[in-house]
């Protein structure tokens, strides 16, 4: 997916790799078109092939599969070629597995070519593992924040510990018709035991634990120090950002890629409700 201004993405990719093998030596391609329409039914396939690229969207199940007008199709050949001709060729094409699926009606055309999945430029792979790897530090982090109390490790400074209350006439925070009730010492359970707080306010900051492996100007890569996990920084406004600090530019993507993640779970579950 291509980077937009600001970070921002937008659907599509800027380009992709095309091998000189297909172009110059493949016979199977060649067979789709007739003696003498070689170069009309290259173009026709390298512009297929562009499309498909400019609309590619891997957060989409059918990414390679895009849509194009008869009439917006033979604009970009000048009317050089019949749409006679551009069905016969796809048609061929779909023979020949050059592309696996298609469907012609009077105005459009829905075509999937699955092998521009393997023809991704270098740039573009990189954005894809990037997100990956970002998603995946994500779900990491989710998964801590969720661990029980009981698994904090020993060397922490906060302590959390859990003891009896003892019924007095001090305590006139706790409502009785409640299950849990918050006191300033930490949460009223319906068992009657308070559970503290963690100590949030300690003087001693913790210290960032992220240091910068390998970068460019598309992406600064990080590892932590102790734990070895990586995370990539890859919107292009924290990138080039002199004014905020390397701890600055992880938490904002950090929480970017969060709400990316939890927004795109949300519309899943709508989806799913809806259906």
């Amino acid at each position: 997916m291509a980077r937009g201004k600001k970070g921002t993405t937008k659907v599509g990719m800027p380009w992709w790799k095309q091998s000189t093998e297909e172009i110059l030596t493949n016979q199977n391609l060649r067979s789709c078109f007739p003696k003498g329409k070689w170069f009309e039914g290259l173009g026709l396939y390298i512009t297929l092939k562009a499309v498909v690229t400019a609309q590619y969207d891997s957060e989409k199940k059918d990414c390679t599969t895009f849509e194009i007008r008869h009439t917006y199709l033979l604009g970009l050949s000048e009317h050089s070629i019949t749409q006679e001709s551009v069905e016969i060729y796809l048609q061929s094409m779909l023979k020949k597995k050059v592309i696996e699926d298609i469907e012609i009606d009077d105005e459009k055309s829905v075509i999937r070519l699955d092998k521009i999945k393997d023809e991704l430029d270098n740039w573009s792979a990189r954005q894809e593992s990037a997100k990956a790897k970002s998603e995946e530090v994500v779900n990491k982090a989710n998964d801590e924040i969720a661990t029980p109390f009981d698994d904090v490790p020993k060397e922490s400074n906060s302590e959390v510990t859990t003891e009896k209350l003892h019924p007095t006439g001090h305590n006139n925070n706790i409502d009785s018709n409640t299950t849990n009730t918050t006191t300033s010492t930490g949460t009223v359970t319906a068992t009657g035991t308070v559970t503290k707080r963690l100590d949030t306010n300690s003087n001693t900051s913790s210290q960032f634990e992220w240091k910068v492996f390998d970068s460019d100007s598309s992406v600064i890569k990080l590892r932590h120090t102790r734990l070895g996990d990586e995370f990539w920084i890859i919107d292009s406004d924290l990138i080039d950002d002199q004014s905020k600090s390397l701890e600055e530019k992880y938490k904002t993507q950090f929480s970017r890629n969060f709400k990316a993640k939890n927004t795109s779970k949300a519309k899943k579950n709508a989806n799913f409700i809806a259906g």
